[in-house]
């Protein structure tokens, strides 16, 4: 799943018309859920950018157990870590332990 914030920052994010067409084929065949904001008060001692929000929001809000991001630079301090009840990790860390008990813990 991902949120349409999510999706959008990824079409900004890409160039070239075939990945751009790749990334269409794999919204076709996930479930969008609706971009969310936590409340101020409801964020507690996180520190995030403004913008990254609404990625954690609408994982928050769409009940997910992971957030998989490859971005480092905004969200690499919480790799590995739960936050507001997601574990935080990079695609490639994910893919790498999809078995572990670890992982899904």
């Amino acid at each position: 799943m991902a949120s349409s914030f999510a999706i959008e920052e990824a079409r900004r994010n890409l160039s070239g018309v075939e990945r751009l067409a790749r990334l269409e084929s794999l919204v076709d065949r996930m479930r969008v859920v609706p971009a969310s904001i936590p409340d101020p008060e409801s964020r507690g001692d996180i520190e995030l950018a403004e913008k990254d929000w609404p990625i954690l929001g609408g994982a928050v809000a769409a009940g997910a157990t992971h957030l998989i991001t490859g971005d480092a630079r905004d969200f690499g301090r919480w790799f590995g870590r739960k936050v507001l009840g997601i574990l935080i990790v990079p695609p490639a860390a994910y893919l790498r332990s999809a078995s572990s008990p670890d992982l899904h813990s």
